[in-house]
């Protein structure tokens, strides 16, 4: 299951019932700077944590913090994945499909949840931020042309381009057999050189 189909279920099944041992829920939220880490483990807090919306790319990048949330699994070993959270734009970005980001908006709540976990962390610098601006553009494919079929040209669809080759090939050969033999006229045993070595 991909992280933000996790991220999104979770919220709805957090919103909906409250959290029970038999459904999957975030069991720990944990960021870290080069002095140390900080881990969140309360259900409300977590909870919190779950609620965006599907948003487009920041266009700048802004500092920003990695976040492993640890989703809990009955009967099945813990699902672990690493977000990203903007805390100057109030998103949430996690990996998509192909090498894609997929961004959160984050609600009230899960921004309030999030800053209280990254508050006295060093966030790591703007540059450093992935999928922000427009996408590059990609080529498309509007139409297809299929190529004509026998019968569909004017000329009956036989393909007249190919007598060139060979007749372009004879005119060659011809060219070359003239010359050839007015060398020979020239220097050969006809030629006027011939001639007068034999008189």
């Amino acid at each position: 299951m991909r992280p933000t189909t996790v991220a999104l279920a979770l919220a709805a099944v957090a919103a909906l019932v409250p959290a029970t041992a038999d459904a999957k829920e975030l069991a720990s939220a944990r960021a870290c700077d080069d002095d140390g880490c900080r881990t969140i483990t309360d259900k409300r807090t977590l909870r919190a944590m779950e609620g965006g919306a599907p948003t487009s790319a920041p266009a700048t990048g802004a500092p920003f913090h990695r976040v492993r949330m640890t989703v809990k699994v009955p009967g099945d070993k813990n699902h672990a994945y690493t977000m990203v959270y903007v805390p100057a734009h109030g998103l949430m970005r996690f990996p998509g499909e192909f090498g894609d980001y997929d961004w959160l908006a984050a609600t009230p709540r899960a921004k309030r949840a999030l800053d209280r976990l990254v508050r006295g962390l060093e966030p790591l610098p703007a540059r450093r931020l992935r999928g922000v601006g427009e996408k590059e553009p990609t080529a498309q494919v509007h139409k297809v042309v299929p190529a004509p079929a026998a019968g569909d040209d004017d000329d009956g669809g036989f393909p007249w381009t190919l007598l060139l080759i060979p007749a372009g090939l004879a005119l060659a050969a011809a060219g070359t057999w003239r010359v050839t033999k007015s060398r020979a006229a020239r220097t050969g045993a006809d030629g006027p050189l011939a001639r007068q070595r034999l008189s």
